[in-house]
């Protein structure tokens, strides 16, 4: 999650992205600073419940062997 109006640049943010191998969400929450649960609780919870509700469940990894 990234505030609209946080200390994370756009720039630094999209070199984030890059360096994650631009698999990661990047979700702004708008009209939010450093504290977005503080500036936006709404708008966070229902990032995070959409985030949540697409999210892909994995099977954990089996063991290669040595």
């Amino acid at each position: 999650f990234r505030a609209e109006h946080g200390i994370l640049s756009t720039e630094l943010s999209d070199v984030m992205y890059d360096r994650l191998g631009r698999v990661a969400p990047v979700i702004e929450i708008p009209a939010s600073a450093h504290h977005i649960m503080l500036d936006q609780p709404i708008a966070l919870v229902a990032a995070i419940r959409t985030l949540l509700s697409d999210w892909d469940h994995s099977l954990p990894a089996t063991p290669r062997d040595a």
